[in-house]
């Protein structure tokens, strides 16, 4: 179950990422169409095996997934690693979160691992065991793990996020 897709470098400050932008992308896409394209690209790369630093379908890692599952299916661009990922869009409560946010979580003194909620406690990410799949928040592992969750999108009629 344990995986950890990136680390964070120890002295990783604001200035090393500075073109991230804490704006969240405006996407003309409702909450339940973000959660059923999501759940179409899940469908679309199941059983996908986990690759460091892979883009593909011959094997990706967790924000390689992230990065290609919100440019081709809500057409908004992130960043690539799981470390800028973590300081975009704006952190969100665990009760706020919707289809889209990105949730977090610390795997190791510095690993670092993203997926993407898609509502009833459940995400979408890259499993170094398993591949592309999809967990449970409430599963004993990830629960213990989780350290944040992002919104880097707002959804049409949300009023801005």
């Amino acid at each position: 179950m344990g995986t950890s897709c990136s680390t964070l470098p120890r002295t990783a400050g604001p200035k090393d990422y500075p073109e991230l932008s804490r704006a969240l992308a405006p996407v003309p896409f409702s909450s339940a169409q973000i959660r059923k394209k999501l759940l179409d690209q899940f469908n679309a790369w199941k059983g996908t095996g986990y690759r460091s630093g892979g883009m593909s379908r011959r094997g990706i890692d967790c924000s390689g997934f992230v990065y290609i599952t919100f440019r081709d299916r809500l057409g908004v661009r992130l960043p690539r690693t799981t470390a800028h990922l973590a300081r975009a869009g704006k952190r969100i409560s665990r009760a706020a979160m919707a289809p889209g946010d990105l949730v977090l979580f610390k795997t190791g003194w510095y690993g670092r691992h993203v997926g993407i909620y898609v509502g009833d406690f459940r995400f979408i990410h890259v499993s170094k065991s398993e591949g592309v799949t999809v967990s449970s928040l409430h599963n004993g592992y990830w629960a213990r793990r989780f350290w944040m969750a992002r919104r880097v999108a707002s959804p049409a009629g949300s009023g801005g996020g």
